[in-house]
């Protein structure tokens, strides 16, 4: 009972926080690993109470999916190559080769060397060199699927944002032009004046060369204009790329949430690669010490192996 009480406590305290974090603060990655931990917490709950009610056969169930959705996951992760083959084929083909377009390419070789790493140990080294080797690729392969998973939950959940329509500005992020002859806000807003915009409705930020300082210099337009010393703000911008964007607005002190326009499909897989990516060198603080305890564990364990071996 005791256990019960303290899943439960757990899982409604890490509800809470996701909850308040979608509506005060989701320009966050956290909402991902809230999710996850969360979903984890209450899968356990129900299992306890199925078990504390004898209902045996329903914690089983839990139990069984559980473990084909793992299986599948696990499959799908070893045969993704093929995918993601595939994917780059049909970037290269409608956006050009370039190396943001072969994006699925490089984790499909990724795949590819990882699959033979489980299946056929190519590593032929002393015990432990060959621990050492092996212990680092493995955690390193697992947090790797780990942050990605994680990121990918952020990203989705993010999504769930529908904002009142209350808005005093609206900012819309453009992912440049080929050729560029004129800035891309000014070809955007003649965009939006033949689309039906009210010129007077319409300003430009035109000096920024990345998200990051369109955020910055878009706080800056606004509060030279508007007269309310807490303007309410939209985002708008690719649906891939609303989290990464909204971290940015958060970081330059814009309060504003995001939606996102619809990418087409065959171009996500390598959209999302490149949002990762971007992502962990935003965190790239946290990312580099947990890849020195990756390190530090493996030569632990390369050691050990050394010493049971003398």
């Amino acid at each position: 009972m005791l256990m019960l009480a303290a899943t439960a406590v757990v899982f409604f305290a890490l509800a809470i926080l996701l909850v308040t974090y979608l509506i005060k603060n989701r320009n966050s990655s956290v909402i991902g690993w809230l999710a996850n931990l969360a979903l984890i917490a209450l899968l356990a709950l129900l299992v306890q109470l199925f078990v504390m009610f004898n209902q045996k056969y329903y914690a089983l169930v839990i139990a069984v999916a559980l473990f084909v959705t793992g299986l599948g996951v696990v499959l799908g992760l070893l045969l993704s190559f093929i995918f993601l083959f595939v994917n780059a084929f049909i970037v290269w083909r409608r956006e050009g080769y370039s190396l943001s377009s072969s994006l699925t390419l490089i984790a499909g070789i990724g795949v590819v060397l990882v699959d033979i790493l489980i299946f056929f140990n190519p590593i032929r080294t002393p015990l432990p060199i060959q621990t050492f080797i092996i212990s680092f690729l493995t955690m390193l392969i697992l947090y790797v699927l780990l942050t990605v998973w994680t990121t990918l939950s952020s990203m989705l959940i993010y999504q769930l944002y529908l904002p009142r329509n209350n808005k005093d500005f609206i900012i819309v992020l453009g992912a440049g032009f080929s050729d560029e002859k004129v800035p891309e806000g000014v070809a955007m807003q003649q965009y939006a004046w033949e689309h039906g915009a009210r010129k007077a409705d319409t300003l430009v930020e035109d000096q920024s060369v990345n998200t990051s300082q369109n955020m910055q210099f878009s706080k800056q337009l606004i509060s030279k204009v508007s007269n309310d010393s807490q303007p309410k703000v939209v985002f708008v911008t690719s649906n891939y790329h609303t989290l990464r964007a909204g971290i940015l607005a958060r970081k330059a002190g814009l309060d504003a949430f995001g939606i996102g326009a619809k990418t087409p499909f065959y171009y996500l897989p390598n959209a999302v690669i490149r949002e990762y990516l971007a992502l962990a060198v935003m965190h790239k603080k946290f990312h580099l010490v947990m890849l020195g305890l990756i390190l530090v564990s493996s030569i632990a364990l390369g050691i050990l192996a050394w010493v049971s071996s003398r």
